[in-house]
């Protein structure tokens, strides 16, 4: 099946070339090129450049791609014609390479990616991978994270606990039987409430231990 790329141009093709290695590609896969040509005629020409490039880069490839130009003028119609690309070339797994092109269609992407696992599928698998301008620095950031999940209070307890008794990395059965005296309830209910963390991507079992995600850290590091 592979899985759709969508990649946001701007002038600099070593950010975008630098992202894709990153990620990885296969045959299997689809390039979304994002730009925008809005601006004056260097501007256009720059961004031109920068998308003929990555196509003759991708030539080689035999992967295949499909332009999104946006008028990075008309926020409504810009995230319909995403959108619209998007449920064309659907995939079970969407990585969006966010590290070029104008701030604006960047947001616009965003909210397309977000719209798009909201009300057209649910059961797409959404990463954004993001870097530096000087390539020095990059993380891929699950979709989910632009959307905190709702917390229970006996959760947000629960992760009080894990963090000011250093919980975090120590066997789940210690983990569970430590929350179970301090919360006082079965050690069945805490088994079942770090498995409600894991769905809301905060916790991640590995090896019978409980690690936090990305954006179980940033939670973490605010209680």
């Amino acid at each position: 099946m592979g899985k759709a790329v969508l990649v946001s141009i701007g002038f600099d093709v070593n950010l975008v070339t630098r992202s894709l290695l990153k990620i990885g590609l296969s045959n299997s896969d689809v390039l979304l090129l994002l730009y925008s040509k809005s601006g004056g005629e260097y501007e256009r020409k720059k961004v031109e450049s920068a998308v003929s490039t990555i196509k003759d880069l991708i030539s080689k490839t035999g992967i295949g791609y499909c332009d999104i130009v946006v008028s990075g003028l008309d926020f409504v119609d810009d995230v319909t014609s995403i959108l619209s690309v998007l449920k064309k070339h659907s995939k079970p797994n969407i990585i969006a390479s966010l590290v070029g092109g104008m701030r604006m269609v960047i947001i616009e992407a965003i909210v397309s990616l977000l719209l798009y696992r909201k009300f057209l599928n649910k059961n797409v698998t959404i990463t954004i991978h993001t870097m530096r301008e000087d390539g020095i620095y990059d993380i891929m950031l699950p979709l989910n994270a632009m959307y905190p999940p709702d917390l229970s209070s006996r959760e947000l307890t629960a992760l009080k606990i894990i963090k000011e008794s250093n919980l975090l990395k120590k066997p789940r059965a210690k983990i569970v039987e430590e929350l179970s005296k301090r919360l006082n309830v079965t050690e069945s209910m805490i088994y079942k409430l770090l498995g409600n963390l894991e769905k809301k991507n905060i916790l991640e079992i590995r090896d019978s231990t409980l690690e936090p995600t990305l954006l179980g850290r940033i939670i973490l590091n605010i209680l």
